[in-house]
């Protein structure tokens, strides 16, 4: 993502990306995003698990070349000072008496990710604001509402919701072939926009151009719990390309310890 234009006083972007799923929070330019995981290799057998070992991986989980959001612009950016669209519809342009923003998928790559200087494909996530008065100014940048960005949480409880409304027709998908759970028991199923972190994760890198101002870039992050943890990239008051990073902390729970396989099923938990 790149920025264009910047008042001097902003302080703080947030990306909400991810569901550990990852949430980014960003606040300058933002190329690439790289995540670290553990992914789990075993031998499945009637009792269990026999033989168990982790390979460490680093994949790309999203690197804007495709426009999920068919409108040019990819991911929603959007500030505290944002008033209520009267249809409801996202604008990627907007302004207010307190500020401005834009958004919109750029050509190009920054030269160290050597794998896409021959892409003609490539992208960056280029966003432009702008602050009327100083203080404690925040812009966000998160996925669309659009299924490619779905992720289907799937509660092991029951509620009154879950059980007297129509749970078997409902889907977190606009188009419900999507959708990867079935189960025909009353469940209750948490809808999220963000991206589904496979495996185990280690560390998450976003690549992000600074044009030399004191600004800040966290990411927010949610468990499988429904836990939400805010971790600081750190400033990016630097010019050109620069990959951040940050290590996942132990204390953020990525699985679980299961007694029946079809209860691992319904969480989404590794046994």
């Amino acid at each position: 993502m790149i920025l264009e234009k910047a008042m001097k006083y902003f302080r703080k972007i947030k990306v909400n990306s991810t569901v550990l799923s990852v949430t980014l929070g960003t606040v300058a330019a933002i190329g690439l995003g790289l995540a670290t995981g553990y992914v789990r290799a075993d031998v499945k057998t009637a009792v269990g698990s026999d033989v168990s070992s982790k390979e460490l991986r680093s994949i790309t989980v999203e690197s804007w070349d495709r426009d999920y959001s068919k409108g040019g612009y990819g991911w929603e950016l959007s500030t505290d000072k944002d008033t209520t669209s009267k249809d409801g519809v996202y604008q990627p342009n907007a302004a207010t008496l307190q500020a401005e923003r834009e958004v919109k998928l750029i050509k190009g790559t920054p030269q160290d990710v050597r794998e896409n200087l021959n892409y003609p494909e490539a992208r960056v996530l280029g966003i432009k604001f702008g602050f009327t008065f100083p203080g404690n100014n925040v812009v966000s940048i998160r996925p669309p509402h659009v299924d490619q960005y779905v992720v289907e949480r799937p509660r092991p409880f029951l509620s009154e919701y879950a059980v007297t409304g129509d749970y078997k027709s409902r889907s977190c998908y606009k188009d419900p072939a999507l959708s990867s759970i079935a189960s025909g028991r009353a469940l209750v199923i948490d809808c999220l926009y963000g991206i589904e972190l496979p495996g185990e994760v280690h560390q998450v890198s976003v690549w992000v151009m600074g044009r030399g101002n004191e600004y800040d870039l966290e990411g927010w992050f949610e468990d499988w719990k429904g836990a939400t943890h805010i971790l600081k990239f750190g400033s990016i008051n630097f010019v050109g390309w620069r990959p951040l990073s940050i290590t996942i902390p132990k204390s953020i729970p990525q699985d679980v310890n299961c007694l029946k396989q079809s209860m691992c099923s319904l969480m989404n938990c590794v046994s």
